[in-house]
C-alpha cells in the first residue's frame, strides 16, 4: 500500500519531465530490500532465531512511519468530497491504453519473478550449492534489479522510450532463457543471470511512468493497478514455473522467461507503439 501511494505523491508533485527519473529512483531503491535484505534476514537468524527478523522488520515498519507522516505532502481531496474509489477504477478501467500497461507489465513481471523463484535452486541442484552460497546470489540478482530499475527511470523519459523497452525486454527474456539452459560454468552462470535480473528490471519504472500520464486525477489508482499486475504477473511466473519445472525441467522454466518476455515485448511494441493515446504522450515518436 506504501509504495502505490508514494508513486502518487511524486505524481502530484513533480513536473512530468522529472517523473521518470523519479519513479525509477523510487522503484530501485525497493529492489535494495532484496540486495541488503536477503543476507541481513539469514544474518539475524543466525545470530538470534527465527524471531529476530520479524522484531527487527516491525521495529523498521514503525520507525519509517514517523518521517512518512512528517514529510508526506498533504492530499490535495477538497473538503466534502467522496473518495469513490469504484468511479476511480471505472474512469482508467473504460480506456483501452492502460490494460496494455498493465498486460505488458504482467507478463514482464512472470519473467522477473520466475528467474528470482528458481534460480537459487537451479543453482543447488546444478551447480551443488549449499544454503550459504544461495544469499549472496540473490543479492546479486536485487543488485541487477536496482540498476535496472534505476536505468528505467532514464528510458522512462526519452522519446523513444517504447522502442528502448521493447528491444530490452526481448533481450532480457533471451538471457533469462539462457540462464537454465546453457549449462555453462558456476560464474557465467551467475554473471548471466545478473545481466538478466538489469534488462528484465528496466520495465516497471517506464510503465509506470506511462500509466501515470494516463491516469489523470486517478494516479493512486492506477499506480494501485500497477502494483496488482506486479503482483499478479510474480504469482503468475511462480506458479507456472513450477508447472514448466515438473514437465520439462529448468529448460523449460528458461523458456517460460521467454516467451513472458516475447509477449511483453510485442505489447509494447507492435499495440501500445501505435496507439494513439501513447503518441501524444510522446511515447512512440
Amino acid at each position: 500500500m506504501i509504495l502505490p501511494t508514494i508513486m502518487a505523491a511524486l505524481a502530484d508533485n513533480l513536473p512530468p519531465e522529472k517523473l521518470g527519473k523519479a519513479i525509477g529512483f523510487i522503484t530501485s531503491s525497493s529492489w535494495v530490500g532484496v540486495a541488503l535484505g536477503v543476507p541481513a534476514i539469514a544474518l539475524l537468524v543466525y545470530i538470534g532465531g527465527w524471531r529476530l527478523p520479524f522484531y527487527i522488520t516491525g521495529g523498521l515498519l514503525l520507525a519509517i512511519w514517523v518521517p512518512l507522516y512528517l514529510c508526506l505532502p498533504s492530499g490535495q481531496r477538497r473538503l466534502g468530497q467522496k473518495i469513490d474509489l469504484l468511479n476511480r477504477f471505472k474512469v482508467i478501467g473504460r480506456q483501452s491504453a492502460p490494460w496494455y500497461v498493465l498486460i505488458a507489465n504482467a507478463t514482464q513481471q512472470m519473467a522477473l519473478f520466475g528467474l528470482m523463484t528458481y534460480f537459487a535452486a537451479y543453482m543447488i541442484e546444478s551447480y551443488d550449492w549449499d544454503e550459504a552460497n544461495t544469499a549472496p546470489g540473490l543479492a546479486l540478482l536485487g543488485v541487477g534489479a536496482v540498476i535496472g530499475s534505476f536505468a528505467g527511470g532514464f528510458i522512462a523519459g526519452r522519446a523513444r522510450r517504447l522502442d528502448w523497452l521493447a528491444g530490452i525486454s526481448l533481450a532480457g527474456g533471451v538471457v533469462a532463457g539462457l540462464v537454465f539452459a546453457f549449462g555453462a560454468s558456476t560464474w557465467i552462470v551467475i554473471s548471466m543471470a545478473f545481466v538478466a535480473s538489469v534488462l528484465v528490471s528496466v520495465s516497471m519504472p517506464v510503465q509506470l511512468t506511462l500509466i501515470m500520464q494516463l491516469a489523470g486525477q486517478s494516479r493512486g489508482t492506477a499506480s494501485g493497478m500497477l502494483s496488482t499486475s506486479n503482483q499478479f504477473g510474480s504469482f503468475v511466473g511462480a506458479s507456472a514455473g513450477g508447472l514448466m519445472l515438473s514437465l520439462g525441467g529448468y529448460t523449460a522454466v528458461g523458456l517460460l522467461c521467454l516467451v513472458a518476455t516475447v509477449l511483453s515485448a510485442s505489447v509494447v511494441g507492435f499495440i501500445m507503439r501505435r496507439s494513439p493515446a501513447f503518441q501524444l504522450g510522446g511515447a512512440g515518436t
